[in-house]
């Protein structure tokens, strides 16, 4: 029998939750207890109202009534103006007494048939949440650490190892077995050099660690994320520790870098340009040896190659080099007026291993990192340079950094 309702969960998340900082990976992840917020839209194609009522279903036994008739006009307007008014609803669910695991909300909505139809689903995994004590437990655990990696707050994740700007969230992944049950502990700590402490379960699907280990389970992974605006600017070590149920610590723990960079914000649309210089280095890496980059050199490539750019940038206005607010690098089409491509490296920190490629910066964290992907270039020749805004950007200064010559893919 067709089904005459549709709709969508479109808002999913938990009372105390991070709502729409950090993104969800796979599942929905819940802590035990918490309380889940959701909301949605329901229509019935065959009818010019809208559903007369809505329910919501957990695991296919507990049924929750939700709250319909809600304004949804973001909906009607992408749907067509046929769309009935007053399409929404939400709900609070409570889970209280749910074990860890897999669970599942089903919406229904009623039909102008007097029949109940299936408009939205949405999985999501609830975990046993566990606080790490200071205190050592017995027992042996065997982990890894695989990355750790920016993620913004409402942008796709970056790709800079180890570099996070500040506002953004370090994001360390790895896996973690017990050793004495052959399967994960509760969950992974960081703790900060001042004794901060942030934790995560070990409940993400790693079935190629399981095939390697012959764990009783595949849910061994974790994603451990770390405020970096709670760690500051600059070069931090983070202890990670396993921990079991009952929040004590196993006593061995890997160490993590983390650098937070320069805070990233868009471009200051009525900063003017000075004639302040602009001290400059970069290099492209990634080959064999560092391409040096030079105001005179023009560095060829396939259009959808990626160019790590790696290099540092200060300006001098006063005699001195002063702290920048943000850095782009900008790509210009000689010859032709109109506005340049601007892109935004992470910028402001220090670079842990020295090159001699490039000369060292006047400032130790002056170093930005950029991968320009050239899929979207048309093939030309373009000037390269780099811009440094003031800190109070209502100015910026460039420095020539030389020349990318785009080539059709052979």
């Amino acid at each position: 029998m067709a089904r005459p309702t549709r709709g969508i969960i479109d808002v999913f998340d938990w009372v105390d939750g991070l709502r729409g900082i950090i993104p969800h990976v796979g599942w929905p992840r819940v802590p035990q207890g918490a309380p889940l917020a959701v909301a949605g839209w329901a229509i019935d194609p065959t009818s010019p109202i809208p559903p007369r009522a809505v329910a919501i279903v957990l695991d296919r036994e507990r049924t929750y009534p939700a709250e319909a008739f809600l304004d949804r006009s973001d909906v009607q307007s992408e749907l067509g103006p046929q769309t009935p008014d007053n399409i929404g609803f939400r709900a609070l669910i409570r889970i209280d007494g749910l074990p860890p695991g897999g669970h599942e909300l089903r919406a229904y909505a009623l039909g102008a048939d007097d029949a109940w139809y299936e408009a939205a689903y949405q999985p999501f995994w609830v975990y046993a949440s566990a606080w790490p004590e200071l205190g050592i437990g017995a027992g042996r655990v065997r982990f890894s650490i695989d990355a750790t990696i920016d993620a913004p707050v409402r942008a796709p994740r970056g790709a800079s190892v180890g570099i996070v700007p500040f506002g953004h969230f370090a994001v360390v992944t790895g896996w973690a077995i017990d050793l004495a049950r052959n399967t994960a502990p509760a969950g992974v700590c960081a703790v900060d050099q001042h004794g901060s402490c942030w934790s995560a379960p070990c409940d993400l699907p790693r079935p190629d660690v399981q095939a390697v280990t012959g764990a009783r389970t595949d849910r061994l992974g974790f994603e451990l994320h770390v405020p970096s605006d709670e760690l500051g600017r600059g070069h931090h070590e983070l202890s990670v520790y396993a921990f079991d149920a009952n929040g004590r610590r196993f006593g061995s723990a890997e160490e993590v870098e983390v650098q937070v960079a320069a805070e990233m914000r868009p471009f200051p649309g009525f900063a003017r340009p000075t004639a302040d210089e602009v001290s400059a280095a970069a290099m492209i890496v990634g080959g064999r040896r560092p391409i040096v980059l030079e105001p005179s050199r023009v560095v060829e490539c396939e259009r959808g190659e990626a160019l790590q750019i790696e290099g540092w940038a200060v300006a001098e206005g006063s005699g001195r080099p002063a702290p920048a607010a943000l850095v782009f690098l900008e790509l210009r089409v000689p010859g032709v007026q109109m506005p340049p491509l601007r892109y935004q490296p992470v910028s402001g920190f220090r670079r842990q291993l020295t090159t001699r490629d490039i000369p060292k910066p006047p400032r130790a964290d002056a170093w930005f990192s950029y991968r320009l992907d050239t899929s979207d270039l048309a093939p030309r020749t373009y000037a390269l340079r780099v811009v440094v805004v003031a800190a109070n950007r209502w100015s910026y200064a460039c420095g020539e950094l030389g020349s990318i010559r785009i080539v059709p893919s052979s």
